[in-house]
């Protein structure tokens, strides 16, 4: 599988924010996820075991958070289409950022 699309953006988010690579996280998670280096179930996993050994409960609303991806994956559905398969890894890494702030399964229908 190509994974071109999300290549692109994450090498564009690391170019525009060199001193905090941080904030290309969720693209570098959507790489990987598509790559197939992870899977959604195995991050989802990892995640989940973080929030019970640090609860977290989200101080924004879901619509506000995780603009950097929320705002790629947007991108990615108008210009692509939701069918197209490296848009739904960018779902995929945004419903991940979503779970990691705290949001619930049942919010995020997971």
């Amino acid at each position: 599988m190509s994974c071109g699309i999300i290549k692109s953006y994450l090498d564009s988010c690391l170019n525009e924010n060199t001193e905090d690579k941080t904030k290309c996280k969720w693209l570098e998670n959507a790489n990987n996820l598509c790559l197939q280096n992870t899977t959604f179930e195995k991050e989802l996993e990892s995640i989940d075991k973080s929030l019970q050994e640090f609860p977290r409960v989200p101080v924004k609303k879901i619509c506000c958070s995780c603009p950097d991806i929320k705002k790629i994956r947007d991108d990615c559905l108008i210009s692509k289409g939701d069918e197209n398969s490296e848009c739904k890894y960018l779902i995929q890494s945004y419903r991940l950022c979503l779970r990691d702030l705290g949001f619930t399964k049942e919010q995020l229908n997971l």
